[in-house]
């Protein structure tokens, strides 16, 4: 009996810091009753066993059906456990299926509504999104997480007012929700709402400080302002919680060129190069810092892989064409400054550069060639 009780007691030990002191509200856990559920197996196989034992015992004729019998219970066993697996290994098919699976078992999950209307906003289904979101506003006008995932599909159809309303709702009935001030100060954002939004993300933040989103709309934000300091701040502060975020590197890196730390931009354009691929700003962006710290052989790959990619970027012609001048390659700046006023002939500082180059070539072309070495001056 005491060993029974032990066996049995077991599976609330294992499970109880699941349930108890982290409680966890998604049905999708099961795996947690995975470890829980082996000593009550075990108590079922070793019960069954002592049970046909005793059975057998009793009776010559049981004693020879005993084995049958066991093969027979072990087969069910598996038949009906087996065909459970696989039925619930379909809902974990794919992401729609798993999540749509637990809004039947849960309705009201937040989690559930969250994650399929981001699937669903991901495939571009923003009608579905906005039906599934509307269903369970219409059940419950106080739905956080409805209000919260409809300001997103609404955000990403533009329709900002609309978006708006549903963040700030969700707002007001939780206003210790991180993700939902972010939401809303990045709507504001869009409406050009900068001092509302900032106030927004400052909010999440104080929520939150985890929260890259914020940190990176807040720079944005400083960014635009010319708030500098508190710009690198928060792109830095959104670096060390995602490493890879493509868009704070970039601007990071714009930003400590402007404010003339190109050797410092450098890595971080090499960053977003090795995550999101090649673009014409971080090629463009990273070819000058490197010219900008007399890197300048190095830079020209990039120039040129730049302008692979943009034949007609005037900006990268004239860049290309400093860094070419700056090595004394005058005939082949020059290609690179007539391109650049054919794409914007008002730009002056363009027209004065390929009048020094042409004046320099010239130069370089009427000077009399050098005497040979072993020949007397």
């Amino acid at each position: 009996a005491f060993a029974i009780g032990l066996i049995a007691a077991s599976f609330f030990i294992i499970l109880s810091p699941t349930s108890s002191f982290v409680p966890i509200v998604d049905p999708a856990f099961e795996h947690r009753m995975y470890l829980a559920l082996a000593p009550l197996c075990a108590l079922a196989v070793l019960g069954t066993h002592e049970a046909l034992s005793k059975w057998a015992a009793t009776r010559s004729a049981a004693a020879r059906l005993a084995p049958s019998f066991a093969i027979g219970l072990v087969g069910i066993a598996l038949l009906a456990l087996g065909g459970r697996t696989i039925a619930r290994n379909r809902d974990y098919a794919t992401a729609e299926r798993l999540w749509r699976s637990t809004l039947e078992i849960e309705p009201a999950n937040p989690r559930a509504h969250l994650a399929l209307g981001a699937v669903l906003l991901r495939q571009e289904r923003h009608d579905e999104a906005i039906a599934l979101y509307r269903g369970a506003l219409e059940k419950d006008p106080r739905f956080v997480a409805g209000h919260y995932g409809m300001a997103q599909v609404l955000n990403a159809l533009k329709r900002y007012d609309e978006a708006l309303t549903h963040a700030e709702q969700a707002v007001k009935l939780d206003p210790k929700y991180p993700e939902a001030n972010t939401v809303k100060g990045v709507l504001l954002t869009k409406l050009g709402r900068l001092d509302e939004a900032a106030a927004a993300f400052r909010r999440a933040l104080e929520l939150d400080n985890s929260h890259s989103e914020a940190h990176f709309y807040l720079a944005c934000i400083y960014d635009e302002q010319r708030n500098i300091d508190a710009a690198i701040h928060h792109y830095r502060e959104t670096l060390r919680i995602r490493p890879e975020h493509a868009d704070a590197l970039r601007q990071l890196a714009d930003l400590l060129v402007k404010v003339n730390e190109p050797a410092e931009a450098i890595p971080l354009y090499r960053r977003n190069l090795f995550y999101a691929g090649e673009s014409l700003r971080v090629l463009n962006g990273l070819a000058n810092a490197l010219s900008f710290t007399d890197r300048i052989e190095a830079s020209i790959p990039y120039y040129e892989r730049a302008l692979a990619l943009a034949p007609d970027e005037a900006s990268v012609h004239f860049n290309y064409a400093n860094t070419l001048a700056r090595l004394g390659r005058w005939k082949d700046a020059i290609p690179h400054y007539e391109a650049t006023l054919r794409i914007r002939p008002e730009l002056v500082p363009a027209q004065q550069a390929l009048a020094r180059a042409q004046a320099a070539l010239n130069a370089a072309a009427s000077m009399p060639a050098s005497a040979p070495a072993d020949q007397a001056p």
